[in-house]
C-alpha cells in the first residue's frame, strides 16, 4: 500500500479527481480515501496545517494501514531564484528551519534515494520542469524577500513549507520510506492570500505528476525497493 498525504484539502482534491473508483471512510475523526493503481492499494488523506497536526495524522495513517511507501505532496514556496510558479520540486533532504539553537544547525533529515530516482525518471518522461534539492520546513509563512534570502543562504534550500519536516521525521521513526514532492505556488515574498490562483495551479500540476507516477509504478517495484536511505 502507498499512503499519500497533503496538508490541505485543496492540495488533495485534484489528485482524488484523477483517481478511479475512490471510496472514503472516516476513522478516528479523519476521512481516508481509498483507490488502487496497477494492483497497488492507495490511501489518501489531508493532515491539517502545521508540524504537530502533520505528525499526529501521519502516525495514525502508518498505524492504521502500514504503508510500504509514504508520499507527502502539495504546494510550497520557492527559495531558489531558479524556480518559478508551477515548477515541481523533490526534496532530497529537509531542514527544520524553526528549530532554534545558537550553536548548531538543526538536524538534517534525508530521504530515500531510490524513490527520488524513480520519481525523477517519471518527471523526465512527462517533460516537466523540476528541481531536486533540500527543503526548509517550519511553522512560518515566508512572505518577504529578506526572510526568503535568509533561509536560502543559511540552508541552501530550494523550497519552503510547513509540514515536510514532520512527515520525514514520522516516517523515519517508523522505518517507512518517504517521497516529498511539491509544486511551487509562490516565490515566498508575498502573503498567500494574494496567490490563490497560483496555489490552485501548482496543486493541479503536482496532482497530474503524482498521478502519472502512480500509473507507471508496478507492484514489484513497491515490494522490491530497499527502504534504506
Amino acid at each position: 500500500m502507498i499512503a499519500l498525504t497533503t496538508a490541505h484539502k485543496g492540495e488533495l482534491s485534484p489528485l482524488l479527481a484523477l483517481l478511479k473508483q475512490v471510496h472514503s471512510e472516516s476513522r478516528s475523526h479523519r476521512k481516508y480515501h481509498f483507490s488502487q493503481t496497477n494492483d497497488i492499494p492507495l490511501v489518501l488523506t489531508h493532515t491539517g496545517q502545521g508540524k504537530i497536526c502533520n505528525a499526529v495524522q501521519t502516525q495514525k495513517l502508518i498505524h492504521f494501514f502500514s504503508p510500504s511507501l509514504l508520499i507527502h505532496f502539495g504546494v510550497a514556496g520557492a527559495l531558489s531564484p531558479e524556480l518559478k510558479v508551477g515548477d515541481l520540486t523533490i526534496a532530497d533532504q529537509v531542514w527544520e528551519h524553526d528549530y532554534h539553537s545558537l550553536r548548531t544547525l538543526p538536524p538534517k533529515m534525508t530521504l530515500s534515494k531510490e524513490w527520488i530516482k524513480l520519481f525523477e525518471q517519471s518527471l523526465k518522461g512527462q517533460k516537466k520542469a523540476y528541481k531536486i534539492g533540500s527543503f526548509a520546513s517550519g511553522n512560518e509563512d515566508i512572505i518577504s524577500q529578506p526572510r526568503r534570502d535568509e533561509l536560502f543562504h543559511r540552508f541552501s534550500s530550494i523550497a519552503v513549507d510547513w509540514e515536510s519536516a514532520a512527515s520525514v521525521q514520522t516516517a523515519n521513526f517508523n522505518s517507512v520510506p518517504i517521497l516529498i514532492a511539491k509544486g511551487i505556488s509562490d516565490l515566498a515574498t508575498e502573503a498567500l492570500e494574494n496567490s490563490s490562483a497560483s496555489m490552485k495551479y501548482a496543486a493541479q500540476e503536482m496532482a497530474y505528476s503524482i498521478h502519472s507516477f502512480l500509473s507507471e509504478l508496478k507492484l514489484e517495484q513497491l515490494s522490491g525497493l530497499n527502504p534504506s536511505l
